[in-house]
């Protein structure tokens, strides 16, 4: 009887690994997800103490939020907003860089819901900020994350900002989030968005 729950518990062992090995997210990336979700859960408690940098209110530690959006955007980045710029030398520059898609067996596919202009600022400055939604299915949430096209008003270009549930079509339940997200911004800002740059889902 011993030896048939030993076996039992090998097989068990083996079809997690097997498991894992096919999750669109590597084991590692699955278990910093699942604490940004506990994180963004203690967030909607009120367990968590208020910042004044409204980006700083979602899971409360922004690298975090930076690192679950790069993990969930991983197979849309070279259509992400991009700040591009000559240098001395006549050299094109870029903030994101040339990146390559992790090789995963599933891919996460995110879907692009719009993006906005916050503000003219200067001939040919704009604020670009994009705005997409990812099916994870390992934790079988919708995450919701924010693109920039530099670090100038976050720190860094992503985002996860928010999650919702797998409920009808992608763009259902994002619309919450990303008012929650414009709420905590308007007074840091001090002016809504400028207008619409593209749409997608939404």
């Amino acid at each position: 009887m011993i030896g048939f729950n030993n076996e039992s518990k090998c097989d068990d062992s083996a079809e997690d690994q097997k498991l894992i090995e096919y999750l669109p997210e590597s084991s590692r990336e699955h278990e910093v997800i699942g604490k940004w979700l506990s994180l963004m859960q203690e967030r909607g408690k009120g367990l968590l103490p208020s910042s004044n940098v409204p980006a700083n209110n979602m899971s409360g530690d922004l690298e975090l939020d930076s690192v679950v959006a790069s993990i969930v955007l991983d197979a849309l980045k070279d259509r992400l907003p991009n700040y591009r710029w000559y240098d001395r030398e006549g050299n094109l520059k870029s903030v994101r860089g040339k990146k390559v898609i992790k090789k995963r067996k599933i891919q996460l596919l995110p879907n692009h819901l719009f993006s906005i202009n916050w503000a003219y600022s200067a001939p040919g400055l704009d604020w670009p900020e994009s705005y997409s939604v990812t099916y994870v299915p390992s934790h079988n949430v919708r995450i919701v994350s924010t693109s920039s096209d530099s670090t100038d008003c976050y720190g860094y270009t992503d985002l996860a900002i928010g999650w919702c549930k797998p409920y009808r079509t992608p763009e259902y339940g994002t619309k919450k989030v990303i008012q929650s997200w414009w709420g905590r911004l308007h007074e840091w800002i001090g002016h809504p968005w400028a207008d619409v740059y593209s749409e997608g889902l939404v």
